[in-house]
């Protein structure tokens, strides 16, 4: 369920598609989690503009991070010809804004499910 999870270029049956999700979705907890942290102790003016700073940084995770592995999946399987996987670079982009990275690693998975183009 959760091997060759740094391989973007491996296709994955259903169930390794949802242990890459839950691997991604906890790493991208991490980072917002040390990104907001950080955010927090260097610029303490007062609680509530830490949090909402907290949770800026945990977007920009979201959407960092839900991008960037959706490009290199694209990239590793070679489906650059594919207007709908590219498309999906931007949707993905999109849904992590509005839901973070629970939602924004779901097109992710899917991409990784397809196979790669020789």
């Amino acid at each position: 369920m959760f091997k060759k999870l740094t391989e973007f270029g491996y296709t994955r049956t259903a169930l390794e598609a949802v242990g890459f999700y839950l691997a991604f979705l906890g790493l991208g907890v991490l980072l917002g989690a040390l990104l907001g942290g950080l955010g927090g102790v260097f610029y303490n003016n007062d609680k509530y503009t830490a949090m909402a700073l907290g949770l800026l940084a945990g977007y920009f995770v979201a959407v960092v991070l839900s991008v960037g592995v959706a490009i290199a999946v694209i990239h590793q399987k070679k489906l650059w010809g594919n207007f709908w996987y590219i498309l999906l670079i931007p949707v993905t982009g999109i849904i992590a804004l509005f839901f973070g990275a629970m939602g924004g690693l779901i097109p992710v998975a899917f991409l990784t499910t397809r196979q790669a183009k020789k």
